[in-house]
């Protein structure tokens, strides 16, 4: 898979030295996503898609960064997104602990506790390629 120039500029530009590998990671539907190395920076994905939707990698960006609250759920960190990009932090996968479902249960719970009065978010977003609309209501059932 080819890196975006605008990515491979990005990294470049946060001193992570050239990319040593990459890996095809399956598990979308409408992205090509892949692991890199780097010399000095961290694991990293990247989703690349050759006709997104409008905005759709900037507001994926939104979402994860709204997802990630105090003891909340792990969510990756955004590097940096393009047109047709998205770079965020790889996330490996935990060791088994008994108290996983507690501690997840825990963590959903501390990020439903983030509230609004209304319902909606700032932006529409996506649903894979299919538009989101997250018009503000009152009334979570019209939501």
């Amino acid at each position: 898979m080819n890196i975006p120039a605008e990515a491979q500029a990005f990294i470049k530009r946060q001193g992570w030295g050239c990319i040593r590998s990459t890996k095809s990671v399956n598990g979308g539907c409408i992205n090509n996503v892949v692991w890199i190395e780097t010399e000095h920076g961290p694991p990293a994905l990247i989703k690349t898609n050759q006709y997104p939707p409008p905005n759709m990698f900037a507001r994926e960006a939104d979402g994860l960064r709204t997802l990630a609250v105090h003891g909340g759920p792990k969510v990756p960190i955004v590097y940096a997104c393009g047109r047709d990009w998205i770079m965020m932090e790889y996330l490996y996968a935990a060791p088994k602990r008994d108290d996983y479902w507690e501690s997840l249960g825990a963590n959903l719970a501390r990020l439903h506790n983030v509230t609004n009065d209304k319902f909606g978010f700032s932006n529409y977003n996506y649903i894979g390629s299919t538009p989101q609309k997250n018009t503000w209501t009152t009334d979570g059932h019209t939501f």
